[in-house]
């Protein structure tokens, strides 16, 4: 990771430290915001994903993969967008996001365990992170209903990956030689 790549990194992880300060501190208007920050995330990773296809990924193996994802990205930030934003939508996002998540960094987590790499704990506790945040939002969600929480069970997790995005940009970074 160059020096260029830390500083955006933290910069990154500081704005969505600055996010989640402004759920905890607009709890009314919270459901709306989280609304909006899932509405700019899909969109903005929609169109990464086809300025990537459109610049190098079409020459590469699997590009289309990579065209394929950009359109559902961006058409799901599209369709959050046009629907009327609900409690039950927050809800489902929080569980299918952190749950996925927390699914792909356990088995990461794992798979870097097996080459004997150093990061696979940070992983596997990001990944348990994750899987307790998806079942909080079951909790408050579903069961306990409570709109609140859920804002700042989200605000938690925004704090959470912005602290994450800190950390990772101050490790060292494994080199993998080819010998």
């Amino acid at each position: 990771m160059t020096n260029g790549q830390r500083i955006k990194d933290i910069l990154v992880g500081l704005f969505i430290i600055a996010l989640s300060a402004m759920l905890v501190k607009w709890p009314d208007k919270g459901i709306n915001l989280i609304c909006l920050i899932i509405c700019f995330v899909l969109l903005a990773m929609g169109i990464r994903s086809l300025w990537f296809y459109f610049t190098m990924g079409r020459h590469m193996v699997g590009g289309k993969n990579t065209l394929y994802a950009g359109i559902i990205l961006f058409d799901l930030g599209l369709f959050a967008f046009s629907v009327t934003m609900s409690k039950v939508f927050v809800i489902l996002y929080l569980l299918g996001f952190y749950a996925f998540a927390g699914i792909v960094d356990m088995l990461l987590a794992l798979d870097a365990r097996k080459i004997d790499s150093g990061s696979w704990k940070l992983n596997f506790v990001t990944g348990l992170g994750n899987l307790a945040f998806a079942a909080a939002a079951i909790v408050f969600g579903f069961v306990i209903g409570d709109e609140k929480a859920l804002v700042d069970l989200y605000a938690a997790g925004l704090l959470y990956s912005g602290l994450l995005k800190i950390i990772n940009a101050f490790r060292k970074t494994d080199i993998v030689y080819i010998q």
